[in-house]
């Protein structure tokens, strides 16, 4: 039993045993021989010795241990991606379903890689295709609203869907007879698509200004229509069908070629079964895509896209559409019967007779471009156009626009501030008043005449 002391208290405690009065005198004598041996190897100059002596008595010193620095990520030299604050809107380029405005970038932090460059800013408002869908009530021959059934419920969903543009060009590979897409943006209000800016406007104020020296030549109306076929190639090897094909979704690129725009209700071959009826332009309609043929467009899709583009060339030969009435039932009446011919005081060629009879075909499975667009290009009208020339853009295009400063044209489409409210990401900056109120140039007539 261990021997028992009184403390200064007055109160008893147990001796500390000889063994463990040893252990407390070793255990400091070792730390103070550590400590003494660390300020000798670090103050020495001779310390290659006192290092090995003291690495096999404690191990490795601290300071000789190599500590592993985690590398610094290199930095990304591109600028940052584009926000809606970086836009301003300077000019409106069209209104309809989808407002759509030029947008130039402007930085608040500039960027040595920067480039001034503008971009068409198409905006999409949210549930506005579902508002649009549920005002659509198809009517039948009697003139009455008839119960929606499954093919109206599909149009309904063919049509709301507002991402269906933005899907699509994503999906598809660029092309330069496409415009595409730059950037996808949104905000509270609405979904804004950064499109490629096509300067020199559309075919439909290019037809409009060659109706004043006396319309299109052949050779003109040759070169633009070719431009078409080659978009349509690519849509076909892409699986995609427009739908909407019509001058004003044709723009005109900085060195003269077309370029094909507004996928807002095009189809693709995930959708070939969803119902295209009452879907497009009236007077650029497919017979199939009219209610009441007994045709179904989903089985030979392309086939609604080079109908339309028949219509295209034979209104850049005459200067005038073959279906056109005064309402848009009466116009698809038309349509529909398929009865069309040559206005008066018009003479064309044979060729070009042949080429326009083959694409304006009522029954699609004996329509031009069954076979493909080697079926179309292999037409004698076109024996003048070298297609890999053309593919290449090698041929100098009848008309250059002239790409100035786009901001500074007067537009007959209004830009103000009281716009801001309902565009609550970009910046609206509307033109100075000498430019606003410069209407040298006319505003653009209605396309369709109103019902």
């Amino acid at each position: 039993m261990p021997p028992v002391r009184q403390n200064g208290r007055g109160r008893s405690e147990v001796a500390p045993s000889p063994e463990d009065t040893t252990q407390a005198q070793t255990e400091p004598q070792a730390e103070k021989s550590k400590s003494y041996a660390l300020r000798v190897i670090k103050g020495s100059s001779y310390r290659a010795p006192f290092e090995e002596l003291y690495e096999r008595n404690y191990g490795t010193p601290e300071w000789t241990k190599r500590r592993s620095k985690r590398l610094p990520l290199p930095k990304d030299p591109r600028p940052r991606r584009l926000r809606l604050h970086d836009l301003t809107c300077v000019k409106k380029l069209g209104q309809g379903v989808d407002d759509i405005f030029l947008a130039q970038v402007e930085r608040r932090k500039k960027h040595p890689l920067d480039a001034p460059f503008a971009m068409a800013l198409k905006c999409k408002r949210r549930q506005q295709r579902g508002e649009l869908a549920l005002q659509f009530q198809p009517l039948t021959e009697d003139g009455e609203e008839r119960v929606p059934d499954d093919l109206v419920l599909k149009f309904r969903q063919h049509f709301t869907d507002f991402n269906a543009e933005k899907v699509c060009l994503v999906n598809m590979t660029w092309s330069p007879w496409v415009a595409g897409l730059l950037q996808t943006l949104c905000d509270t209000e609405r979904i804004y698509l950064g499109l490629e800016y096509m300067p020199g406007g559309d075919l439909r104020a290019l037809l409009r200004d060659a109706a004043g020296r006396g319309g299109l030549t052949v050779s003109e109306a040759r070169f633009y229509y070719s431009n078409i076929v080659m978009a349509l190639e690519f849509l076909e090897y892409s699986e995609i069908a427009h739908c909407d094909l019509k001058p004003e979704n044709l723009l005109l690129g900085a060195d003269g070629y077309l370029v094909l725009t507004d996928f807002g209700i095009s189809a693709s071959a995930d959708n070939w079964d969803a119902s295209w009826k009452e879907l497009g332009t009236a007077c650029y309609k497919a017979p199939e895509t009219v209610l009441r043929t007994p045709f179904n467009p989903g089985d030979l899709p392309h086939m609604v896209d080079w109908w339309s583009s028949g219509i295209i060339l034979y209104e850049m030969i005459t200067g005038a559409v073959p279906f056109m009435a005064a309402t848009q039932r009466a116009t698809e009446d038309l349509v529909a019967d398929c009865v069309w011919g040559w206005p008066k005081g018009i003479r064309v060629g044979d060729h070009l007779k042949a080429l326009l009879t083959g694409l304006l075909t009522r029954d699609p499975y004996d329509r031009l471009g069954r076979l493909g667009p080697r079926q179309v290009q292999s037409q004698p009208w076109f024996s003048p156009v070298d297609w890999d020339k053309m593919s290449r853009r090698r041929y100098l295009a009848p008309h250059i626009p002239k790409t100035g400063n786009a901001k500074d044209r007067w537009s007959s489409l209004p830009l103000s501030v009281e716009m801001q409210a309902h565009f609550p990401g970009p910046r609206i900056v509307p033109p100075p008043m000498h430019l606003a109120a410069d209407n040298r140039f006319p505003q653009r007539p209605p396309v369709h005449p109103e019902e």
